[in-house]
């Protein structure tokens, strides 16, 4: 049987430290079929901004430069009568373009109010983030992918890998856990059911939701909904049973801050129940100060909540 080795060159000296002053990508360039139709697409679809265009008389050709958010830079050409570059099969040279975004499903809303064909979320088995593809008007194929937020591999869990990442409430793994996290809230406030979320509604309010993920059974999950102004609402903490008393849940917590400072977040709410003791503590161990009922809770006399500054 033989094994499959990663390819090497020997032109490459093992004591090459690289292009001097090699920095970044400076820019992709790309060359239209139809450069209006293209122009449309990148201008007014995925929103870049014009650095400058200019037509080149001696080559009929115009070249568009176009900057996106974070400095880098895409040109498009015209040429007349431009060979086509078959994607489907794929063929070496340039694969395709990846964007990245802050949110996967407001880039997907959007695209498709466009009119805009986007295939299934995938996730990246390596990293845990998501992404998807569509296609500029010339059938490039074009990446958006969500950066996740930090992975961790937590020790003395059986000494199993365990992964966090963002995760789609709808998924039936998280669903089934999320059943469990109800089940244990209703036998908490006597069958009542005052603060569980439909998907739906998770969704259009644009809540985040971490999973903890070991063998591939979702067993710990937390997550926030975005309130007024720039505050937001942690819900859905919970670890099921067997993980419990390993830090589990304040690692959760803990990248959950860290995604919510990167998205803007300057506060997190916090509501529990006055007999939660040990959600209590961990607000307290995570840097939240109690505070006045808020929202929905003013009239819970069992509420405990909690805020933290990020």
């Amino acid at each position: 049987m033989t094994t499959a080795t990663a390819p090497t060159s020997r032109a490459i000296s093992s004591h090459s430290r690289g292009l001097p002053g090699l920095q970044s990508i400076h820019h992709v360039a790309l060359i239209t079929a139809d450069y209006a139709r293209s122009k449309g697409f990148y201008i007014g679809v995925l929103g870049l901004q014009v650095i400058g265009e200019h037509h080149r008389p001696e080559r009929d050709s115009w070249k568009l430069d176009l900057r996106l958010p974070d400095g880098g830079q895409l040109e498009l050409f015209s040429f007349p009568s431009p060979p086509a570059r078959p994607s489907r099969p794929e063929a070496c040279g340039l694969r395709h373009l990846a964007f990245k975004v802050k949110d996967l499903d407001q880039a997907i809303a959007h695209l498709r109010r466009h009119q805009v064909a986007v295939e299934a979320v995938r996730i990246d088995p390596y990293t845990g983030a998501r992404f998807t593809f569509c296609a500029d008007p010339d059938g490039s194929p074009i990446e958006l992918y969500e950066q996740a937020p930090q992975s961790v591999v937590a020790d003395g869990l059986d000494h199993e890998e365990l992964t966090i990442v963002v995760a789609d409430p709808a998924e039936p793994g998280v669903q089934a856990l999320l059943a469990d996290l109800d089940a244990s809230l209703r036998c908490l406030s006597s069958g009542s059911l005052a603060h569980s979320l439909e998907v739906d509604d998770w969704r259009q309010r644009g809540g985040v939701l971490l999973v903890a993920w070991q063998q591939r059974r979702a067993v710990a999950c937390v997550g926030y909904l975005p309130l007024a102004l720039d505050r937001a609402e942690v819900k859905r903490l919970y670890v099921m049973p067997p993980l419990r008393g390993q830090g589990l849940a304040q690692r959760l917590l803990k990248l959950l801050l860290q995604h919510a400072a990167g998205s803007g977040i300057h506060t997190l709410l916090a509501e529990t129940g006055d007999q939660q003791h040990q959600a209590v503590s961990l607000f307290r161990r995570s840097g939240f100060s109690a505070i006045s009922p808020f929202g929905p809770y003013q009239h819970q006399p069992h509420s405990r909540c909690f805020a933290r500054s990020l």
